[in-house]
This record gives C-alpha cells, sequence and structure tokens, in this order.
C-alpha cells in the first residue's frame, strides 16, 4: 500500500487495530499525540495529517504533500525526543515513490534528536533512485557484496552445527559453487537437509540450482494439509493472519491454527510480537521468495476464486477504506485470472472498479497523486462511459495527473464535457481551473483567460462547499499571477467568506493572502495587513502555505521597491519552510538569495549560487528558476567583460524561457538579451529581442515582477537610442513602482534620477549603472566636476565587486571629458 510501512509505525505506536471502529482508532491516535506533545499546541496539527495514515480522517484531495511529510516528520521528531529511536525499513526497493520522497525528507530535515533510519535494499532501488543517500550529510550508504565462497563456507558450517547435522565436506563444496554468493541459499538447503533427516533412500538429497529450486523442494515435501495452508497464506500477503487463511481455503480455523504454527517451526513463516487484529494471530513469510514459490505452486484455475475470498476477508473487517489498496489488488488480480477460468465477470469487475476506485481515493487523499492516477485508470478500464459516476472519476483521474505531473489536459477537457452534460457544474468548474493553470504554465494567455471565465460562470449559481471554496481560492490566486488583480480580489472575497462559513481555516489563509496581494497590485497599501494576516494563519496552521506567502510577499515589497525589507521576510520564509521541511519553497529561496547577493553587492557569493544552480538543472531536471540565474550569472559576466560567457548565458536563458513560456520567465530572458547583445555590439540581434518584449509589454497595464526585468529593457533602449519606445509602452501601467519610475528616467535620459530611485531601493547595480550613464552626459555638458563625483560613486562600487572592465571605462569617461570639443 501507499506509505504501507508508515502506516504500520503509526497504528503500532498507537496501538490502533485493524477491527478497531474508527471512533476507537481516532482516540487512541489522540491519546498518543497528547502524550507526545503534552504542553504545546502542535497535537492538532500532526493529528490531522496522522489520521489520513491510520485509515481516518477527511480525504482531503486539495492539500499539500509536503504538509503531510512535515507533520509526520514532527511525530517522528516527537518520538526521538522521548528516547532514541530507530526505524528500520526492509526492502524499500519495493517502496512506492512517495515513500522514498519521505525517507530521504525525514533523514535531511528531522532536527537535532537522536534518531536512526536504517534502509535495506536490493541493488534495483539504484536503478530508480542512482543518487539515494548520496552527498547527504545526514546519510551513510553500505553496499554489502556477494558472500565469497570462505564466507559461505564458513556461514555453511555454522548453520550445519545449529541445527545439529554433521558437516559434510563433498555437500558442503557443491553447496559452495551453487550458492554463487547467496546467503538465501545455504540457509535454505540446511533447512531443507534438517528436515528430510536422514536424507532420501540412498542418503542423499538432490542439490538444485537455484534458491527457488530448494525452497520449491521444501514445499514439495509438506504434508498437504501444511502445503495447502501455506499456498492460502500466499494469496494473503506477505503478512497473513490465521482468520484470512482459513477464509481463503474454506479450512477449519483450529486445524489452520495448528498447521500455522508448524510451518512457523519449519521456518517458512515467522509470528509477529504484536497483532493489528485482535484475537488474530500475525504471521509473515520469512522471505518474500518463500511467498512467491509458494504462490506460483497453485493452480491458476483456483487463484480467482481464492483472491476474490481474500477481498471478501477484508471487506468483513469493517473500515475497508483503511485497506482499500490491498483490497483493490485482490480483485484486479482477480480479474487477471478471469479469462483463463471461462467464467462470467460481470459482477467481479462491478466490484474490482469500486475497489480501484476507493483505492484511488485513498491514495489521493494521502497526496501520492502518481499512484491514484494509475488507480483511477485502471478503475475507468472497467467502468462503463454512460455510467452517471463516469464522468467523476474521470475528473478525478485528470486531477491527479494535474498534480501529479502537470500533465492530463485531455482527461480534464472530457471529463469537464460529461460533468456539463449530468450537471455537475461545481466539478466542471474545477476542470475549468485546472485546465487554466495549465494553459497558463504554458504561456498561453488567452486560452488561461478563457478557461478562468468558463470556470467563474460555472461557479455562480453553486451552493457553497468545499470544493468550491477550494476552487474559488485557486482561481483568484492564478488571476493575481496573470496580472488579473480585480477580478481577483472580487473572488477571493467569495472564498473567503465561504470559507468562514465553513470552517475551512486554510482556504481562509489563502484567500486573505490573495486579498492582500491583489489590493498591492491595485496600488492599495492596507492589503499590506490582509496578506500578513493570511501568512500568519498558514503558519499557526501548519501549512506550507505559510512559506510560500512570505516567498509571495517578499516579492510583491521588492516590487514596490523595498529590498531591504523583502530580504527580512526571505528569512522569516527561510525559517518557516526549514521547520515545515518545506523542500520545494527551500530551492526557491536559495534563489531568491542569490538574487539578494547581486543587488547588494555581493557578486562572488551570487556568482558562486548561480552557478551551483544551474550546474544541478544542467546534470538533473531543468527547475523554472535556472532562467533567474542565467540571467544574474550574465549580469555578473557582462559586467566583468566576460562577453561571450554573457552570450552563452542568454541564449541558454531564453532557449529555456521558451520552453516555460511564462512572463516571469521570458521577459527577464527578452530583457537580459537584449542588453547583453547592445552591449555586445549586435544592434540587430538587441532590437529583435527588445521589440519582441515591448509587443508583450504594450497595453499590458499590469505587468508582472518588473524589478526582475526593467532596468534590464531600459539600458538596453537607451543605448539604441530608442528609450522613448519603454516610455510609450508603459505609459498606461497601472501600478507605480519605484522600479518603473526608475527604468522611465533612465530611458527619458534623467539618469540622476534614476540613479537616486535605485539607491532609495537598494539596488547597488542599478544606481551604479545609472551614474555611470549619468557621469557620460555630464562629461558631455561640460560639468565635468559633477561628472567626477558620479564617476567616484560609481568606481567604488564596481571595485568593489571584481567588474574590472569598468575601471577601463571609467578611465575613458573621464578622457573624453578634457578632449577638444568633447
Amino acid at each position: 500500500m501507499t506509505f504501507s510501512p508508515l502506516v504500520e509505525i503509526v497504528k503500532a505506536q498507537a496501538g490502533i487495530l485493524d477491527t478497531d471502529t474508527a471512533a476507537e482508532a481516532a482516540d487512541k491516535l489522540r491519546r498518543e499525540l497528547s502524550e507526545c506533545f503534552a504542553g504545546t499546541d502542535e497535537a492538532t496539527w500532526v493529528e490531522s495529517h496522522l489520521a489520513l495514515l491510520a485509515g481516518l480522517g477527511p480525504r482531503d484531495r486539495y492539500g499539500d504533500l509536503g504538509e503531510h511529510f512535515a507533520a509526520w516528520r514532527r511525530f517522528f521528531e516527537s518520538l526521538a525526543e522521548q528516547r532514541p529511536l530507530v526505524l528500520v525499513f526492509e526492502d524499500l526497493h519495493w517502496a512506492d515513490e512517495g515513500l522514498l520522497d519521505f525517507v530521504e525528507f525525514l533523514v535531511e530535515w528531522a532536527g537535532d534528536v537522536p534518531l536512526l533510519a536504517i534502509c535495506t535494499a536490493r541493488p534495483e532501488l539504484l536503478a530508480r533512485r542512482a543518487g539515494w543517500g548520496a552527498g547527504k550529510p545526514n546519510a551513510v550508504t553500505v553496499t554489502v557484496p556477494a558472500l565469497s565462497d570462505a564466507e559461505t563456507a564458513e556461514l555453511l558450517d555454522e548453520l550445519l552445527e545449529q541445527a545439529g547435522l554433521p558437516a559434510q565436506p563433498e555437500l558442503k563444496t557443491t553447496l559452495v559453487s551453487r550458492a554463487g554468493g547467496n546467503p538465501l541459499y545455504a540457509e535454505e538447503f540446511v533447512r531443507m537437509l534438517a528436515a528430510h533427516r536422514p536424507g532420501t533412500a540412498d542418503g542423499q538429497l538432490p542439490v538444485p540450482e537455484s534458491v527457488q529450486g530448494i525452497i520449491a523442494a521444501r514445499l514439495d515435501a509438506l504434508p498437504l494439509e501444511e502445503k495447502a495452508v501455506l499456498q492460502d497464506a500466499a494469496v494473503v500477503g506477505r503478512t497473513l493472519w490465521a482468520g484470512a487463511v482459513a477464509h481463503v481455503g474454506g479450512s477449519p480455523r483450529p486445524a489452520v491454527d495448528e498447521h500455522l504454527r508448524s510451518l512457523e517451526r519449519r521456518q517458512f513463516l515467522r509470528r509477529e510480537r504484536f497483532s493489528t487484529l485482535e484475537g488474530e494471530t500475525e504471521y509473515s513469510f520469512r522471505h518474500l521468495l518463500v511467498r512467491d514459490v509458494a504462490y506460483g505452486r497453485i493452480p491458476r484455475s483456483l487463484r480467482l476464486e481464492k483472491h476474490r475470498l481474500a477481498a471478501d476477508w477484508i471487506e468483513s473487517l469493517g473500515r475497508v477504506e483503511d485497506h482499500a489498496e490491498t483490497y483493490a489488488h485482490h480483485y484486479a488480480r482477480a480479474l487477471e485470472l478471469a479469462p483463463a477460468s471461462g467464467q462470467d465477470t460481470t459482477a467481479l469487475r462491478a466490484r474490482a472498479r469500486v475497489a480501484l476506485r476507493l483505492a484511488g481515493d485513498r491514495a489521493a487523499g494521502l497526496k501520492a497523486f502518481a499512484v491514484a492516477a494509475q488507480f483511477y485508470t485502471q478503475a475507468l478500464e472497467l467502468w462503463p462511459p454512460d455510467d452517471p459516476e463516469w464522468p467523476t472519476l474521470r475528473f478525478r483521474q485528470g486531477q491527479s495527473l494535474y498534480h501529479a505531473a502537470e500533465t492530463g489536459a485531455d482527461i480534464l477537457v472530457e471529463a469537464r464535457d460529461a460533468l456539463l452534460v449530468a450537471g455537475d457544474l461545481e466539478t466542471a468548474a474545477e476542470s475549468e481551473v485546472l485546465l487554466g493553470l495549465l494553459a497558463f504554465r504554458a504561456g498561453e494567455s488567452t486560452r488561461t483567460a478563457a478557461h478562468y471565465e468558463r470556470a467563474l460562470r460555472l461557479l455562480e449559481g453553486a451552493p457553497p462547499s468545499a470544493a468550491k471554496a477550494w476552487a474559488l481560492a485557486a482561481l483568484s490566486r492564478s488571476l493575481v499571477v496573470a496580472a488579473r488583480s480585480e477580478e481577483a480580489l472580487r473572488i477571493a472575497h467569495e472564498a473567503l467568506a465561504m470559507a468562514e462559513e465553513l470552517g475551512l481555516d486554510e482556504v481562509k489563509a489563502k484567500a486573505l493572502m490573495t486579498i492582500g496581494d491583489a489590493k498591492l497590485e491595485l496600488g492599495d497599501q492596507d492589503g499590506m495587513a490582509e496578506f500578513r494576516q493570511g501568512i500568519a494563519m498558514a503558519e499557526e496552521l501548519g501549512s506550507l502555505e505559510a512559506a510560500t506567502g512570505y516567498i509571495n510577499l517578499a516579492d510583491t515589497v521588492t516590487d514596490l521597491g523595498d529590498l531591504p525589507q523583502a530580504i527580512e521576510l526571505r528569512g522569516r520564509a527561510q525559517r518557516v519552510a526549514e521547520r515545515l521541511g518545506d523542500a520545494k519553497a527551500v530551492t526557491w529561496l536559495r534563489v531568491e538569495r542569490c538574487g539578494e547577493a547581486y543587488w547588494t553587492g555581493r557578486w562572488d557569493e551570487a556568482l558562486a549560487a548561480a552557478g551551483s544552480f544551474i550546474a544541478e538543472c544542467e546534470a538533473g531536471d531543468h527547475h523554472y528558476q535556472e532562467v533567474y540565474c542565467r540571467v544574474l550569472r550574465g549580469r555578473v559576466r557582462l559586467a566583468r567583460a566576460l562577453v561571450e560567457e554573457a552570450l552563452d548565458d542568454v541564449a541558454k536563458a531564453l532557449d529555456f524561457a521558451r520552453t516555460v513560456r511564462d512572463p516571469q520567465a521570458l521577459y527577464p530572458a527578452l530583457a537580459f538579451a537584449a542588453r547583453a547583445w547592445a552591449a555586445a555590439g549586435n544592434r540587430p540581434r538587441a532590437e529583435a529581442a527588445a521589440d519582441e518584449l515591448l509587443a508583450l509589454v504594450q497595453g499590458d497595464r499590469q505587468t508582472p515582477v518588473a524589478y526582475l526585468w526593467l532596468h534590464d529593457l531600459a539600458v538596453a533602449l537607451s543605448d539604441l537610442g530608442r528609450g522613448d519606445d519603454l516610455l510609450r509602452a508603459t505609459a498606461e501601467v497601472r501600478k507605480r513602482t519605484p522600479w518603473l519610475e526608475a527604468a522611465r528616467a533612465l530611458a527619458a535620459g534623467d539618469f540622476g534620477a534614476a540613479a537616486g530611485l535605485y539607491a532609495r531601493i537598494g539596488a547597488l547595480p542599478d544606481e551604479a549603472a545609472s551614474r555611470l550613464r549619468a557621469a557620460r552626459a555630464l562629461v558631455a555638458a561640460r560639468r565635468n566636476a559633477e561628472a567626477d563625483a558620479e564617476l567616484e560613486r560609481a568606481a567604488a562600487f564596481y571595485r568593489s565587486v571584481g567588474a574590472g572592465d569598468y575601471t577601463t571605462t571609467l578611465s575613458t569617461v573621464r578622457g573624453a571629458g578634457t578632449a577638444p570639443g568633447s
């Protein structure tokens, strides 16, 4: 099951049994957490996320998996705070991707507590995760090679001695050659030898070629009743209970209990110290290969009915959703076997598709969206398209694909159309919101707007609900990003009112942040208070929206021209992200810190940080902020006369930005391209980039994150003698920020005013560049004393950041001031 080891750990720690009612299980979990978090207010937050692992609580489809991770990590930290904690994850190569992510997250983000996570896995894990554990400061990887012949021989001697068997040198030589360094081969053969004393008629046992062969020989030697019970156990799973085995085999319970005890003595099974079912003894197979071999020897004609009976037994436990994926597995396996049986599968298909949908719902509730999408896809293969529930299931498939990989547009369109026919306008609107987000990420602004407008029309008549509140909150946030702040403000207020009515605190926090952001974008400074209120609520809830809120507020404050305050807000974001383990926010802030180093004159630090991030992107998956890092590095390279290197960053930033097609990536890439090509003397390419960006900006009354690109565009157009073009393109921009006014002053040739504005913002490189242009203008006007003052201030900055090329430039400007006719 998804996150099954975590499920087992939480249930065992809280004493939750699979036979407990939901109320009993919830009470046990609450008592456990009240002890873990005595005297703190964390218990409620952690409980809301652990409840999903325990099969309790609402299946929230809207939150973030990172919030689950943060709460689960905090639970393990609390256990380790009480006493040293060791967590053992066995056979991790079988784990789902979500569990692998969490184990890495736990090791990397756990606080200063005595916690040891031991993970065993076969090399197949490294085929999926080549960098598993590599380079992490809190991780050590130990590779265990195959046994040497000498070690295998030593192991055989010890095993034979423990079993009370005489040494057999000739047999040992054969076994060593056949074992190939696999200790399981040696163990299984000695078990077979012990079970067959004094041996076959001629006193010798055959030596199978493989471990599977030895296990098969051991199985064949069992009494028929025990062999049948072991095969029934193999149908149940690696973990099993006597009641389940008896139900699958249709055998008397006392006889099954006796046979399971015998199989334990023969070392096929291991009895667990604790059982998750009241009144049941829990067993597990000693090795997965034993189960596989036992299962493989069941006639295929019998397997279908046995899997159906296993599913039937799970259903009899109650709270079937707690075992949804295992329940679905048995029905899906039975359906796979059906063609060979020649049976009518109509009823089986109906039960299988419901089980698969239930498994998808549980996985989605745990935010394991990739797993959920697989279950929904399997369910849809069995679901009649004319069934009333088909459109909703299709939507859940598309929603899971969106969250898992930002795909699924075709499926969401099909779901939306079917939902409209069915009259489910609310879920159809959710489809439109997701389609709008997909279109926005593809840079298709026209389609984005169309999807959002359709969503708005559909939601107008829908009654209040959690789904509608979440859709409105997501829609309003998307509209802010799409520079439609007036609409965003109206819809965010609607989401806020609905969240207050329904008691949806996280939606309320999200809506408040959007209201604040939209107001600030519209020039209303009162939005700052609401933005901060939303962040405070999110932080209190332990929501990852808190770190995101601080980051968004820092960007807004930066755009408003207050770099020092933005730096302070990013520091808060960093602390919240690290406390909650928000890895995405930490990565984002890493790049934002690179920008801060650039603007405050710590260029070597900025260059190292940008280079490190770009190298990681080139070695693995490209990241949205790679464009920003290339622009920052390109600016430093250009100032240090590394023109070819800067142009290389231009080319790669533009290529990636055109792939992303988001204005927040494309605008900065185009602006810096225009500036760099102008500086390199390539006027045609500089003008082409500038014209492309001007066409995008023209008529856009709310330019996106202007601080990232306006200065570069202003410098490029000034150098090209086309400053008036920038003035015309930005004349109707509503949000009049210091960055915009500084860029317009620079484009208009008022370099001193631009320098003063950049100084108040705290953007030291932009201030120095403006002072250099001011000096040139003053020299041309024969105001040499004033020119020298500007030159000295520019020179002080450029010397401090190692921009040696500008020393030559400054000398040239000075020389021009004394030349005849200058």
